[in-house]
Formats: structure tokens, sequence, C-alpha cells
């Protein structure tokens, strides 16, 4: 069995992970995503998190685990049923994605640019070698959209959100 977390270490004392700074994402100062566009924000989940009724040993050790995490979101002056938004561009780096091929099916995929993603990832591993992470990027949908992401040009990833709403 796996040692746990110590969820007595202090939130100031671990600092955040993940940056987005300057047009570029990093991880332990490693850059993840760069070109990354001025409508695109990042949120560490101890900065959005809520209070909960779960058990207080719970909450401390998510909370201990908290900067290691968090929420890229994008902001679109227009409304539409159909946003479209690049989250910035990566390339030789190592991922694994699952895409859906057919409404009911996935696979997995693999490649080293944000080109190389297949249209309609669901969630793609970045392997950050120079830190021995592993960094997931999952499109979650806030409100009454879908998600997905989508290969852009040049290395670029391109995020996909659909509203439920008739047009």
């Amino acid at each position: 069995m796996a040692p746990r977390n110590n969820s007595s270490v202090p939130q100031e004392k671990m600092g955040n992970y993940f940056d987005l700074y300057n047009g570029k994402f990093t991880v332990n100062d490693v850059t993840l995503l760069s070109e990354v566009p001025s409508n695109v924000s990042f949120s560490p989940f101890c900065s959005i998190w809520r209070y909960s009724d779960a058990p207080l040993p719970l909450i401390l050790e998510v909370l201990a685990c908290s900067s290691k995490g968090g929420f890229l979101g994008f902001y679109k002056e227009q409304p539409s049923d159909r946003l479209m938004n690049s989250f910035g561009k990566f390339s030789g780096r190592d991922f694994l994605s699952i895409f859906r091929f057919k409404t009911w099916w996935s696979t997995m995929w693999v490649g080293n640019s944000g080109s190389d993603i297949q249209m309609e990832t669901q969630w793609l591993l970045l392997d950050v070698p120079e830190t021995s992470f592993y960094v997931i990027i999952i499109p979650i949908p806030e409100g009454g959209f879908r998600s997905a992401l989508h290969p852009g040009s040049d290395g670029h990833v391109i995020i996909c959100a659909l509203s439920y709403r008739e047009p």
C-alpha cells in the first residue's frame, strides 16, 4: 500500500506547481503550453474551493494537494452555441490521449504535438520528464456545454465547447 499524502504540510510551503504568465503555461517552471492567448486564464484549485460538508480529514487532505491542480478557462465576448479557442501550443512533448471516434466508442492516440491530437479528444496526458510528472488536461464543461479538445495548426490545442441548447 502506498503511503498517504501528508495533509499536515501547509499550503504556503508547497507553492503552486502551475503558472500561466506571459503566454506560457508552466509546471515547476517547465513550459507545457506556449502562445497561450490572453483570453485564457488559470485558476488553481485552492482559489476556487467552496465549503463542503465532507469529513474534515478528507477536506484537509484535498487542500494539502490543491496546489497540484487547477482549471484552465477562456472568455469570449460574443455568445455562441459553439465556442472554439486555442489553449496554446506544444511540440516535442509525448502524450497519450483518448478520443471519441463514434458516439459510443473511444480509443487511445499518441503523439508529440498539439497538432497530433485527434478531433473529439476527451483527455490528454502529457509526459513531463523534466519533472518526473505527468499532466492531464481534461476538458470539463461549465453550465450547459459539452467540450472536447481538437487539433490546431502549428501545434495548437483547441478547446471546442458546444451548447446543449437549441440555437
